[in-house]
């Protein structure tokens, strides 16, 4: 194959790479490794890495480095930086890949090695080869015990993936000692599929007060109507006519919201229900405060 047309092919593989591109996949276009010198030698290609090259005039872009460790690996984007690709936390510093449990690589970056890592794991998130949102859920608590709630929330609201088949490919995976598996038993222990997911950090984070203290669970998205309009309470426990609020999470109309914060809580009065209100601050700085606040409105009355 001609030289231009074969450093052709490679630049239109680059373009969907980030710029990037192996030089596995050089010599799948139909390059010679002398060739693949030559253009380095002419700054048309730039070597970044072992096996990896640049094309020249490929813009900077923050996917370049987890792009660049798939190549090299002929891995998976998985843990923080599959959770960052779908938008789940913010990009960490050290990116993250799954590999066969053989591979053979000593580098930068931070590798993983699974055995039960499938096709049906893997999905093309943002260009890149990534896991899932269901196994980086299952991932997840490895190597951040503390994300593996918030980010269940988020991906049921953002409806990522289906409770019904987190819960299936859990249980095809979940094995006695395997590592950060617990977390996520836990939240899905604690979750009933019949009600909605969190769908604020703040809610999230109540929710775990409530679970870590021990205090029965709460029904999520309540319904309740007011003059024929219908409302949801995000956390409520309706047989004790209990509604919990605070900043960023509490009754949301469908139709339209409260004019006030007095409104909606009368509303809530007329109908003998009890609001407990807490703000952010006591959420995340004084939670045992809110669980005996919550446990003593639970208590039955002498």
């Amino acid at each position: 194959m001609p030289l231009i047309d074969s450093f052709e092919r490679a630049a239109a593989l680059a373009s969907v790479q980030y710029g990037l591109v192996s030089l596995a996949q050089l010599l799948e276009c139909g390059l010679s490794r002398e060739q693949v010198e030559d253009l380095n030698a002419l700054k048309r290609l730039s070597h970044t890495d072992r096996g990896v090259y640049r094309f020249a005039g490929a813009a900077d872009h923050g996917n370049q480095r987890i792009m660049a460790l798939t190549l090299r690996t002929s891995g998976i984007a998985s843990h923080r930086s599959a959770a960052a690709l779908l938008g789940l936390i913010d990009w960490v510093r050290q990116p993250e890949v799954t590999v066969a449990p053989m591979a053979n690589y000593r580098g930068p970056g931070r590798i993983h090695r699974h055995q039960d890592l499938q096709t049906q794991d893997i999905a093309e998130v943002q260009g890149i080869p990534c896991t899932n949102a269901t196994r980086t859920l299952i991932d997840i608590g490895a190597v951040r015990r503390d994300l593996v709630e918030p980010m269940f929330h988020a991906v049921l609201h953002r409806k990522l993936a289906e409770y019904d088949d987190i819960v299936a490919r859990f249980y095809q995976v979940a094995r006695k000692g395997r590592n950060g598996i617990g977390p996520l038993r836990a939240v899905l222990a604690e979750y009933d599929s019949a009600m909605a997911p969190g769908e604020s950090t703040l809610e999230v984070r109540l929710l775990e007060i409530i679970r870590q203290h021990g205090l029965k669970p709460p029904v999520r998205q309540h319904r309740v109507t007011v003059g024929g309009k219908h409302y949801r309470l995000d956390v409520a426990y309706p047989d004790e006519m209990l509604a919990i609020e605070g900043d960023g999470f509490g009754v949301h109309s469908e139709r339209d919201r409260f004019e006030t914060d007095h409104e909606r809580q009368n509303a809530l009065v007329l109908l003998e229900w009890r609001p407990l209100r807490f703000t952010w601050r006591q959420i995340r700085q004084r939670p045992d405060y809110v669980a005996d606040t919550i446990r003593t409105a639970l208590r039955p009355k002498q």
